[in-house]
């Protein structure tokens, strides 16, 4: 393995953003450190693909050059357009839940088509020039290929808040959200390859020149197949509950993905109906910041902490919406703290409570699947 880390630039607190030219400088010292620490010979590398960072918005110029900062899947600024899109949808049909029927959850922050229509209204010049709408991993295998091929698959799509549930993309939401449809990439399988490694990559990762380079998949649908999983628990940056079954659950919580490869990479393979909250990890980090300063703990001794701390913390709650709130819906929800009196309280008091709070929160989740499931009468995860 080898890994590169880089900062997420947050210029507000709940806007969240990323220089898209990070990913590339990271992708290639990942993958010089990784050919040499696993000793593989480059000729041995037969194609390369990438799971990525879902729901971001890059919008780029006819040469795939970013016209502003990625804006993230975490970034709540668009709470606002959210609400406006489902009004005018319902307005245009006559139908009061009309996105939730046609896209299969209500409109986030975090997805990709709200971002739209927030630069069409506070960065019209960055509206103007956009020739190409892209996910974060989508821009990522253009930059380094020799073909500057754009392209997309389905497991991205299914969380941009604008592709229907029977997979094909939604004309009417697309319009209330100003998203051009010559700024989506062309559609093709996860498996398709789209590209080939350029010259300059690969003088500089050590990858053959022409090293194949594939489609990939969301990050969190790439997970559940990866591990080959029915009911998956992911604990990162967010943290979400993920099932495998054959139909979407459209409860307007839960994310409709579809599942990347050869099988399921169409509207009528199986889904991967998903909670998600935003800060699990990073809330953790944001209380061990606090308590001990940045840098100066590690998740052992966080642990070694809880464990020395009764359940229930001591009377500590912790709410972690620190960055907004998927679910529940909040995205201007904040941090919570009760119980704690600086004055006389244990300050490690609060690294328990706020493990129990993301744990709490990610109960909620499952019990989300749980009831989304008995409504709709599907049947317990299972292979398929």
């Amino acid at each position: 393995t080898a890994s590169v880390v880089y900062e997420v630039n947050w210029v507000k607190p709940s806007w969240a953003q990323q220089d898209p030219i990070l990913w590339k400088r990271a992708f290639m010292k990942a993958t010089k450190g990784l050919l040499k620490n696993a000793g593989i010979a480059s000729k041995e590398v037969e194609g390369i693909a990438f799971s990525g960072q879902q729901h971001g918005a890059v919008v780029v110029d006819k040469d795939n050059q970013p016209l502003y900062e990625a804006i993230l899947w975490c970034c709540q600024r668009s709470a606002q357009e959210c609400k406006d899109i489902e009004e005018s949808v319902a307005k245009e049909t006559a139908i009061t839940d009309a996105y939730v029927e046609e896209i299969g959850m209500h409109a986030m922050p975090g997805f990709q088509g709200p971002k739209v229509l927030w630069i069409y209204r506070h960065l019209p010049q960055v509206y103007k020039r956009t020739e190409q709408l892209l996910f974060p991993k989508d821009w990522l295998k253009t930059e380094i290929s020799r073909e500057k091929r754009w392209a997309t698959e389905l497991s991205d799509l299914s969380g941009s808040g604008y592709l229907k549930l029977d997979g094909t993309l939604s004309e009417l939401v697309m319009k209330v959200m100003k998203l051009n449809s010559r700024w989506v990439p062309e559609i093709l399988p996860s498996t398709s390859q789209v590209g080939t490694v350029s010259e300059g990559i690969a003088k500089k990762t050590g990858l053959d020149v022409d090293t194949r380079i594939f489609g990939g998949g969301g990050d969190n649908p790439c997970s559940m197949l990866g591990n080959n999983a029915y009911l998956l628990e992911s604990v990162g940056t967010s943290g979400t509950f993920s099932v495998r079954v054959k139909q979407p659950i459209v409860d307007g919580t839960l994310h409709p993905f579809i599942l990347p490869d050869d099988r399921f990479n169409h509207p009528r393979g199986p889904r991967q109906p998903l909670h998600c909250i935003i800060d699990a990890a990073s809330a953790i980090d944001y209380i061990a910041e606090k308590v001990y300063g940045k840098g100066r703990f590690t998740y052992e001794m966080l642990n070694r902490v809880a464990r020395n701390t009764p359940a229930g913390s001591n009377g500590k709650i912790i709410i972690p919406f620190i960055h907004g709130q998927r679910v529940p819906y909040a995205p201007q929800g904040k941090l919570y703290i009760k119980g704690y009196d600086p004055t006389k309280d244990k300050k490690e008091d609060l690294i328990r409570a706020v493990m129990e709070g993301v744990a709490y929160a990610m109960k909620y989740g499952f019990e989300l699947l749980q009831r989304g499931m008995q409504k709709q009468k599907i049947a317990e995860p299972k292979r398929i």
